[in-house]
């Protein structure tokens, strides 16, 4: 360097130093002027970086001068050259990287970033960090702190054909979960976080759910630090996928959560702990609820198998919280005209969410609607309509006009069977209504329909519907007492007696209901002849068809348990009972003991 132009860095470095904004950034034009000026083993830098580093040292960090010194070195860096890169480069990231190296990498990130992979210093910078951290945790949390948000804002900026080796070399450290390296955990995500809420959209599907599973697999470790952290590096996973994707990633999504919630820190709590958190599911139910309201019908299917995982794994108190945001979509979505095949998937999600103990009570009047209109929509599904009926049975709870609700569904039963339709589903919710709420149904009600009830009985042909016609007499005769229930079981038996063979069967049905629902009263135990009876007609009479219905019904009737060898030893030798039925009735009756 010549005398004249070692003149001119000194003039530049005292320049350089002083307060005055405008005089500084001049004196670094100057300073960039003779970086490229100057191809000699000479650097202008070695005369003012050195003393601004000095002073910055000296300086407390929360000082004003520390404050310029780093600016004044964060405006030397942004000039981006060669030489300048080059110059900093061994200074600033040496490990343990100072807090003014920590200050100035993380500000010009976006010169850094890029070059990082081409020097064997920082090559390998993230990992070498992480490492270095955890073997000196001593240095204090904030200088942690400062070292991980000059990792993060690295990350934000290399190149990207470097993206997947970066990746690749960050979830190494968490791939398979270790409940007992926390620290190594939280250091690898912190930094992953924020490239992801950066970067994540440049992703490639496969990457983006190679990523989705390896941080499923860590929604149930045992820290809530590295919890949040998975959380927000969901939440920018799901927010990178623009929304006319969203609901074919809902598939993905949840194949991901069948298999990451395998691992063995799941299985241990039976719970995944981010959902059972502050806002720990809700980037995933948003997902759940655009698929369900606006997908096709594979991609409702995929919502509701979204929304079972987050039933299952999340308990109630945070599933309540957000109880409005979950279940209106599928009240909404179960008046759509979709087959019983979605319906029944979409109901279940109400009957798990009643199983929960999430309360309905919002949503009382509008499922209500909902839930009577499905009633009929499907009336040869047992399994819909018992769904329909629980569900409907739950509302009922809810509200004080539980007489409305079941008059309505009486009313609708007669229509039915008077006009040859199907009463099943009427019925069987009528059932279910007063097995949980007979305390609650007024009995001035059940007396008014009891005057009608009973001339309806011709119109049944049924043998499950007289079957569950038995049992709403049963639940009669417990709110309107002893007499009621003996006269229609005198009525009953009677009427076996003396019946052919169709109506046998159907009245035989009926007393079954009947005996079903009142087993423990007196007059159902005491008489022998009505076991005798009902004993022999299974044997006897029964066609084919209706030998499961009579064996599952009898299996209620104490008497018939004591005498399950008799009726073992009848009914091989019964004609009537097929031989390849034998084996199958003889285990059903064995069973009577245990149901």
């Amino acid at each position: 360097m010549c005398i004249r132009d070692r003149y001119m860095g000194n003039i530049t470095r005292d320049i350089s130093l002083r307060d005055d904004t405008f005089l500084r950034r001049t004196a670094f034009k100057v300073l960039d002027a003779l970086l490229h000026k100057l191809r000699d083993n000479t650097n202008p830098l070695e005369l003012i970086v050195p003393e601004i580093i000095r002073k910055v040292k000296l300086a407390s960090q929360d000082s004003d001068d520390y404050e310029k010194y780093t600016r004044m070195l964060e405006e030397i860096v942004a000039f981006n050259s060669k030489e300048v890169i080059d110059y900093f480069v061994p200074k600033f990231f040496t490990l343990p990287m100072t807090n003014y190296a920590n200050d100035v990498v993380a500000s010009t990130a976006e010169v850094f970033g890029p070059i990082l992979y081409q020097y064997s210093q920082t090559e390998d910078i993230f990992k070498q960090t992480i490492n270095f951290l955890l073997k000196n945790q001593d240095i204090g949390e904030d200088q942690i702190q400062a070292t991980l948000y000059c990792m993060q804002q690295l990350s934000g900026h290399i190149p990207a054909e470097k993206v997947h080796e970066f990746l690749d070399s960050i979830v190494d450290y968490f791939r398979v979960p270790d409940e007992k390296q926390v620290s190594k955990t939280y250091y690898s995500l912190e930094i992953l976080k924020h490239f992801m809420q950066e970067r994540c959209q440049e992703l490639s599907e496969d990457k983006i759910m190679e990523l989705c599973e390896n941080l499923i697999c860590l929604m149930s470790y045992p820290d809530q630090k590295v919890l949040q952290t998975v959380n927000l590096a969901m939440r920018a996973l799901i927010n990178s996928i623009q929304k006319e994707e969203l609901m074919e990633f809902t598939e993905k999504l949840v194949n991901c959560f069948e298999r990451g919630l395998s691992t063995p820190l799941t299985r241990k709590q039976n719970k995944v702990l981010l959902f059972n958190q502050e806002e720990g599911i809700e980037p995933f139910f948003n997902v759940a609820i655009q698929s369900l309201v606006f997908g096709n019908k594979e991609q409702c299917k995929n919502a509701v198998r979204l929304y079972n995982v987050m039933i299952k794994y999340t308990d109630t108190e945070y599933l309540q919280s957000y109880s409005l945001k979950l279940i209106g979509p599928v009240i909404r979505v179960l008046n759509y005209k979709y087959e019983l095949d979605i319906k029944s998937r979409i109901l279940q999600l109400l009957v798990k969410f009643i199983e929960k103990q999430i309360t309905l009570k919002t949503f009382a009047i509008q499922l209500q609607t909902t839930l009577i209109k499905l009633l009929n929509e499907f009336p040869e599904s047992v399994n819909f309509i018992e769904n329909v009926s629980q569900v409907l049975t739950h509302v009922m709870s809810l509200t004080i006009k539980k007489d409305l609700i079941f008059n309505e569904n009486y009313v609708r039963f007669t229509k039915e069977l008077q006009n040859e339709g199907n009463a099943y589903p009427s019925a069987f919710f009528m059932e279910k209504a007063l097995e949980v709420h007979h305390n609650h149904i007024s009995k001035a009600l059940i007396e008014q329909i009891a005057k009608t009830i009973r001339d309806l009985e011709k119109l049944i042909q049924d043998g499950q519907l007289a079957f569950t016609y038995g049992k709403i007499l049963g639940y009669f005769s417990i709110i309107l007492g002893e007499k009621y229930g003996e006269k229609v079981f005198s009525e009953f038996t009677s009427a076996v007696e003396g019946a052919g063979k169709e109506k046998k069967y159907k009245v035989v049905m009926q007393l079954l209901g009947l005996i079903k629902v009142c087993q423990e009263s007196i007059y159902m135990v005491k008489d022998d002849k009505i076991r005798d009876l009902i004993v022999s007609y299974i044997i006897e009479e029964s066609e084919q068809e209706h030998l499961e219905d009579f064996i599952d019904a009898c299996a209620t009737f104490k008497e018939t348990r004591g005498n399950r060898f008799q009726i073992i030893k009848k009914a091989v030798g019964t004609k009537k009972i097929m031989d390849s039925n034998k084996g199958e009735f003889i285990r059903r009756v064995q069973n009577f003991q245990d149901l």
